[in-house]
C-alpha cells in the first residue's frame, strides 16, 4: 500500500512539473514572437553575421530589427492592432445588462505580492474586477464565479482568493462568490468554470474580462457550453488625435499594447487549431 501511495505520489509530481515546463515553454515562446523578442533575436542575428564576416547580411538584420521594434512602439500601429480585437463588442453601460444567474469574472487582474506584506498588486487591467463589482451591485448578477489560480502552480494564495478580498471590499457579499482556483490559461478558465456551471445549476451568465481578451475568452467559453453574454472592459486603444508626429514616435506603451494584441491573435489561431475556441 505505502509503494503504491509513493507510486501515485511521483506520478502526481511529473504530471505537475510535466505542466509547469508546458506553461513555461508556452510564454518563453510568447515572448519570443513579439516585437521587442522577436526584433532581440534578429539583433542577435545580426551580431553574430557581423563576427562571421556577413556585412550585408548583419546590416541588413540590424536595420530589420529597428524598423521592427520602432513600427510596433507607435501610437499608429498600437491602435490600429488592438481596435481589430476591442472593437468586436461594443462597451455598454451597465444597466443595459440583463439580470442572469452569475457574472464569471477571468483572473488576470492582479500581479502576485512582491512584498514581505503579501499583498497582491492591482494593475490596469483590474477594471475587471470592479466592473463584476458594479454588475454585482446593480442586481444583474447576484453571484460571481472568479476563475484564476496560480500560473505556475505554486502553493500561496490562488489569484481568485485575492480578487474575492478585493470583492468583498468593494461589498460583495462572501457568500455570493464562488472561486474557481486551479485554471492556469483562458482554455481552463473555461474548462473548470464548466464544472461549477453544471454543479451549481447556472443557466445565465455574464463574461467579464478585458476587452482585448474577450474575442478568445468567449470563444472558449462557448466551447465548452456556456453562451455567456461579453462585457468587455478595459480598452486599451486609444484615439488618433495626436499631432501627425506624435503617432509615428515609438513609447513603450505602444509596444505593450502591440504585444498584447499579436498575443491575443496568436492566441485565437491556437486555440482555433485546437479546437478549443
Amino acid at each position: 500500500a505505502a509503494s503504491h501511495a509513493m507510486k501515485r505520489l511521483s506520478s502526481g509530481s511529473f504530471r505537475r512539473h510535466s505542466l509547469f515546463m508546458l506553461i513555461l515553454v508556452d510564454k518563453i515562446l510568447t515572448q519570443l514572437a513579439m516585437p521587442l523578442g522577436l526584433g532581440l533575436l534578429v539583433l542577435a542575428y545580426a551580431v553574430l553575421a557581423m563576427f562571421l564576416g556577413r556585412r550585408r547580411q548583419a546590416l541588413a538584420a540590424a536595420v530589420f530589427a529597428g524598423l521592427l521594434i520602432w513600427a510596433f512602439s507607435t501610437p499608429f500601429l498600437a491602435n490600429a492592432l488592438s481596435r481589430t480585437l476591442e472593437e468586436r463588442i461594443p462597451a455598454l453601460p451597465v444597466d443595459s445588462y440583463p439580470v442572469v444567474d452569475v457574472a464569471v469574472l477571468l483572473g488576470g487582474a492582479l500581479s502576485p505580492p512582491d512584498s514581505e506584506a503579501g499583498l497582491f498588486e492591482l494593475h490596469e487591467a483590474s477594471d475587471r474586477v470592479v466592473q463584476a463589482a458594479r454588475l454585482y451591485r446593480a442586481g444583474k448578477a447576484p453571484r460571481i464565479l472568479i476563475a484564476g489560480g496560480n500560473v505556475f502552480g505554486g502553493d500561496g494564495i490562488s489569484e481568485a482568493s485575492a480578487i474575492a478580498d478585493f470583492l468583498v471590499f468593494m461589498g460583495v457579499g462572501r457568500d455570493d462568490i464562488i472561486l474557481e482556483s486551479e485554471s492556469r490559461n483562458t482554455r481552463e478558465n473555461a474548462v473548470n468554470s464548466a464544472a461549477i456551471w453544471r454543479s451549481q445549476g447556472f443557466g445565465t451568465g455574464l463574461l467579464v474580462t478585458s476587452a482585448m481578451h474577450m474575442p478568445r475568452a468567449l470563444a472558449a467559453f462557448r466551447k465548452v457550453g456556456m453562451d455567456l453574454i461579453p462585457v468587455p472592459i478595459d480598452y486599451l486603444s486609444g484615439e488618433d488625435d495626436d499631432p501627425f508626429p506624435l503617432l509615428f514616435l515609438p513609447n513603450a506603451a505602444s509596444l505593450r499594447v502591440s504585444s498584447l494584441a499579436i498575443k491575443e491573435w496568436l492566441g485565437l489561431l491556437v486555440y482555433h487549431w485546437r479546437g478549443w475556441g
